[in-house]
Formats: C-alpha cells, sequence, structure tokens
C-alpha cells in the first residue's frame, strides 16, 4: 500500500449522479433499473464474432428455461420471437409460485457490448410490458470511453452506457465498489421511493442503541447532517469496540422526495478496517463533496 493511495481519485457515473471514488477501487457488483422500472445489464462479448449475439442469446434463453415452471404450466418460457433487427426477445413465467407473474426480456447488440433488458408485470399487462421494454432497448446508447466518460444531462449512467430518458417513475442504481489492496468496500445507491420513511440514519442510530442488548457494539466518530450533491442527509462515521473492534463505518443517507429522479432515497456505505482510519475519513470527504447530479 502507497502512503498516496487515498489520495488518487478519478470520476464515476452512478444513475444520475457523478462523483469521485479511490483510484483503487473497482465495479464488482451492481444493478440498475430505469424507464418503466426495466433492469439493464451490460454483459461482455465471448466467442466467435460471427456468432456471439445468437450464441450468447442461446445460452440466457436455455438458463430461463431451465427454471422450474408454476404449477399447471408446462414450460417455463411462452414465447421467443426477434422483436426487430439485433434485438431478440422472450416472454416468460417470472416465478414458480405466481403462474401470472411474468417477464419479458431482449437481448440487443449495442455494439461495443451486448445489453440484457428484463421487465416484469402480471398476465393481463403483458401487452404492456414489450413496448416499455423496447423504450428502454432504444434509449441505450454504449460509450467507448465508458465509466471515464462526461455525464450527460437527462441521462441514466451505467458504467458501459447511458439511457437517454428522463425519469419515468421508477429507478434505482446499486452499485458495489471494492478495492482490495485498501480493505474497502463502498456502496453507492439511489433510488425513487413512493413515500418518504423516518426517521433519519442518526434516530435510526440512537433508537438502536438504546435497545441493544449489553450497548452497540459500535461507537459514534462523527454524526449530524450534512448536504451532499445539494441534499441534506445524515452522516454517520462509526468505530467498532468489543466484538467489532477493528472495524470502521461509515454512512450517509439522504431520504429522497417522493418520485423523484433529481432527488432520490441516496444511501452510501463505506466499511472498512480501522487501519489509517484519518486518511480514510479524509478520502470519505472528498467523495462526498465531489457527488453532483448530472440533471442539472
Amino acid at each position: 500500500m502507497t502512503t498516496t493511495a487515498f489520495n488518487q481519485f478519478r470520476r464515476t457515473l452512478v444513475g444520475r449522479f457523478s462523483m469521485d471514488v479511490l483510484m483503487d477501487m473497482r465495479r464488482v457488483a451492481q444493478q440498475h433499473i430505469c424507464g418503466a422500472a426495466v433492469h439493464v445489464e451490460e454483459l461482455a462479448w465471448t466467442g466467435d464474432e460471427k456468432d456471439r449475439h445468437d450464441a450468447l442469446w442461446r445460452a440466457r434463453a436455455a438458463t430461463i428455461a431451465a427454471k422450474p415452471p408454476p404449477a399447471g404450466k408446462r414450460t417455463v418460457i411462452i414465447e421467443q420471437r426477434e422483436l426487430e433487427p439485433g434485438v431478440l426477445g422472450v416472454l416468460y413465467h417470472a416465478s414458480e409460485r405466481n403462474p401470472r407473474l411474468l417477464a419479458a426480456a431482449a437481448l440487443r447488440d449495442a455494439g461495443l457490448l451486448p445489453v440484457w433488458f428484463m421487465n416484469k408485470g402480471y398476465e393481463g399487462l403483458s401487452q404492456q410490458m414489450v413496448p416499455g421494454l423496447l423504450d428502454v432497448v432504444h434509449a441505450y446508447r454504449a460509450r467507448p470511453e465508458g465509466d471515464g466518460a462526461l455525464p450527460e444531462p437527462r441521462c441514466f449512467h451505467l458504467e458501459r452506457g447511458v439511457v437517454a430518458l428522463p425519469f419515468q417513475g421508477k429507478e434505482e442504481a446499486n452499485v458495489l465498489f471494492g478495492a482490495r489492496p485498501l480493505g474497502l468496500r463502498f456502496r453507492v445507491t439511489t433510488e425513487s421511493v413512493d413515500e418518504v420513511k423516518q426517521p433519519g440514519l442518526v434516530e435510526r442510530f440512537s433508537r438502536a442503541t438504546a435497545t441493544w442488548p449489553g450497548g452497540s457494539p459500535f461507537e459514534p466518530v462523527r454524526s449530524g447532517r450534512r448536504t451532499v450533491a445539494g441534499l441534506e442527509g445524515d452522516e454517520l462515521v462509526l468505530r467498532g469496540v468489543d466484538e467489532e473492534q477493528g472495524r470502521v463505518k461509515l454512512s450517509w443517507l439522504y431520504l429522497g422526495e417522493v418520485r423523484s429522479g433529481a432527488r432520490p432515497k441516496v444511501t452510501l456505505d463505506l466499511e472498512s478496517s480501522e487501519e489509517r482510519l484519518d486518511e480514510k475519513i479524509s478520502a470519505w470527504d472528498h467523495t462526498l463533496d465531489s457527488m453532483r447530479s448530472t440533471e442539472a
């Protein structure tokens, strides 16, 4: 570990926000939902270029077909067809327990990478699922610069591309970054909400501490209100004690506004060992101070 490891940052884009993260941080897990509640998954090409799209489609369809069908249904897959040139689609039962819950999915060749799109709905609404799916399929655009590209207004950002649609009622970006050399795990979550659920982060911790048998295994190092990206939320920095000694948790939470793409619920969580804590808090401060909405 170098002495400058906590001073080197790069820009990253998550949903409708941008921020600086430590240079050594890499995405280890992510989930994105946008448009009409459409899940978007960026994949990677494998195999021969001439057959790669069809080969990936066959592998995805086989995975779906291998799932157990609901009671009374012979197969999971209801229909497979080409939705339009370069876009293969499938309609299938999404739940073994509920035969009325369906999923529509599509695989698009976006040139630089393949992209998988999926939404869910009930049987009576299945005719609306494919148009909503295709809205997001058409709006997705891969970017050669990937995560290092400049943010674009009125776009939902993924690691390697954007969905050029305004907020439509249901969005979520959930990205976990890992930095193994630094012993860090940093999760960023932005999520539209149908209602604002109180209380905030600091009050939740206070309530939990009051009811924890033998006292909380964490003690606050810093807590209070903090504005990040123009959003006033709660910050809580905790140091482990007793069985949690040597661990630290840094969190910030904004509860969000109802059905807002520009002001969703935002949660930032960093977990690490206590080693070089002052430098880690300094890096945390830099990340929070750098966070901006891409909607401006």
